[in-house]
Formats: structure tokens, sequence, C-alpha cells
């Protein structure tokens, strides 16, 4: 009789906590997930980052309010994961995951276009226009002019590293300009722990071919 009552106590142990367990996932189950909040695009990012740059530098390339990139950005940067995004926002880096690679495809460009690799790949031996895309995060602690800057010390490492080269590679007879696009958002996490800026830019080279009466 002891062990019939135990028996009968325990079951109904099992019973409560499976009711329990089966409220709580239905619970969950209900829950919908908080999309993470993402400011506007931010249309006036290319005019604050131009007036950091130098004369030299905008002699190589100044930057524009692009809608498409801007209408782009807005789709990508609430996806990106919040995993990624704080990873990226301990230091400014670039997204190197499917995220970037979706930006460039919505953009209809190659989807290995990096600048990151651009110097390896394509820009000494370009010899038709081609556009390489990025995404880097910024810490969300930091003010838009600040943000600002950090593009402007970027792009300047870009052309101090020949990035973006005035000539082609030996044997290449090509002269090479550029232009460029960029936008900026801030991103807020699901929890809203951090906050991150995100930034989507654009580098296109156009070669120009040398020939003997231009030398």
């Amino acid at each position: 009789m002891k062990l019939k009552k135990i028996a009968s106590l325990m079951l109904a142990g099992i019973m409560a906590v499976s009711m329990l367990t089966a409220c709580d996932t239905a619970s969950n189950g209900n829950e919908e997930e908080v999309p993470p909040v993402v400011d506007p695009v931010d249309d006036t990012f290319a005019a604050s980052v131009n007036d950091l740059l130098s004369d030299e530098q905008k002699n190589v390339i100044t930057f524009t309010n692009d809608a498409t990139l801007n209408g782009v950005l807005a789709k990508v940067a609430p996806t990106i994961d919040s995993w990624n995004l704080m990873t990226f926002n301990m230091g400014a880096g670039h997204v190197f995951v499917t995220d970037a690679r979706d930006m460039r495809h919505l953009l209809g460009i190659d989807r290995d276009n990096s600048m990151v690799f651009g110097k390896e790949l394509f820009w000494d031996t370009a010899t038709s226009v081609t556009t390489a895309a990025d995404i880097f995060v910024v810490d969300g602690s930091y003010t838009e002019e600040g943000v600002a800057e950090f593009v402007a010390d970027y792009v300047d490492g870009l052309i101090q590293g020949k990035y973006m080269p005035a000539v082609g590679e030996e044997g290449v007879p090509y002269r090479y300009a550029y232009t460029g696009s960029i936008a900026c958002t801030k991103v807020t996490n699901l929890s809203g722990d951090f906050e991150s800026y995100v930034v989507a830019f654009t580098m296109t080279q156009t070669p120009t071919k040398v020939t003997n009466n231009d030398k």
C-alpha cells in the first residue's frame, strides 16, 4: 500500500512538471521575437566624411549620398546577427560574413568584390569599371562625428596602402579614377545592452587607357 502511495505521488509530480513545461513552452512559442531597433539611414553622412578629408585625399576620392546604397543598408543592417555586431563592436571591424556578400548581391556587384582583398584581386590590373563594397561596424558609444572621423582615417589608410593606385601595374597601361558612396545607420541589439554603427560604402574604379600620346 505504501509503495502504491509513493508511486501515485511520483506520478502526480511528473504530471505536474509536464504541465508546467508545456505551459512554459506554449508561452515561449507565443512570444514574438523583438527585432533590433535600427535608426533611419543618415543621408548626410557622406558630406560629413568629405568635410574631414584633406585636399590630397579628395584628389583621390570623394563620397556621395546614394539612395540605392541607403536602401540596401536599411535592408541588411537589421539582419546582421547580434553576435557579429557585438564581436565587431569590440573594435571597429569589417563584416566578412553572409551579410556583406548579401549587400554586394543586392547592389548588383560580385559577391566577392571587397576593398579588403581588392589590392590583390583587381585594383592594379583592372581594364574595365569595377565596384567594390564593404560593411564595417563601429562602437555605438561614438558620436556621429567620431564615426565620420574614423571613416576618414580609414580612407586615408586605403590611399596610403595603395589600395587605390593611380596607375596600373607594369604592363597594364591604364590610369584610374575613383568615386564612392557611403551610408551609416545605428543598430540597437535585441536585449538593448549595446549599440553599433553599421557603415556601408562602395568604391568604383574607372580605368582610362593610356596611349603613347598621353605619356
